[in-house]
């Protein structure tokens, strides 16, 4: 689980990073939109992965 959890760390920084440098002269939709789509399907996948290790322990 924590190998997912430092999954975060470098996505996060990739969300600040990305789109303040690299997407900043990008002035279609499209190329920030493409960019979030993958960012939150990757998050999605990272959160499931880390919601499979949780246990309802009775």
């Amino acid at each position: 689980m924590k190998k997912y959890i430092m999954g975060y760390i470098p996505l996060v920084i990739l969300a600040y990073l990305i789109p303040f440098t690299f997407l900043q002269k990008v002035h279609k939709f499209y190329g920030s939109f493409l960019f979030w789509i993958g960012y939150a399907l990757i998050a999605i996948y990272l959160m499931a992965k880390m919601m499979g290790f949780w246990k309802n322990e009775d």
